[in-house]
């Protein structure tokens, strides 16, 4: 069974740190009614709706989920698509991990201020995956190097 889940996200500045709780505990905050949506997330739901609309006319099995300043606005499911469902999403993870990476590179600048050269296999990132006795054998390591150039 083949199902495309269509997500879209928008991350806001007053969301930042916001983490939703587990769905056994409450799941995402929601926003009560289409009014509240729209001044809250300025989103026109009938917009959503039409996208909605869109989508299940274009696949056969799926979802139309949208976050907005850290609230869950928007979620229906058509076909065989639900909240639990597994989809097969192929390379998709890529993309959204790309993009993820690019916000917390812009929102976090002064964090990593060397982009994406930044290496992260050390102490300072990964305190758990290096013991202080590791000392590989060979030549120097990666984290130790740098990267390739």
């Amino acid at each position: 069974m083949r199902i495309t889940i269509t997500l879209a996200a928008a991350i806001a500045a007053a969301a930042a740190d916001y983490v939703p709780a587990p769905d056994s505990q409450g799941g995402w905050r929601t926003l009560p009614d289409a009014e509240r949506i729209r001044r809250t997330a300025r989103i026109d739901t009938a917009r959503l709706d039409q996208a909605f609309q869109y989508a299940s006319r274009t696949s056969q099995h799926g979802g139309l989920l949208v976050v907005r300043h850290g609230y869950l606005v928007y979620e229906r499911y058509y076909g065989r698509g639900h909240r639990e469902a597994l989809p097969a999403t192929a390379s998709v993870g890529k993309a959204f991990t790309s993009i993820a990476t690019g916000i917390m590179l812009a929102d976090k600048r002064n964090l990593i201020p060397e982009g994406l050269d930044t290496l992260v296999f050390n102490e300072r990132f990964l305190p758990e995956a290096l013991p202080q006795s590791w000392d590989p054998p060979g030549p120097p390591a990666f984290h130790e190097r740098g990267p390739a150039r």
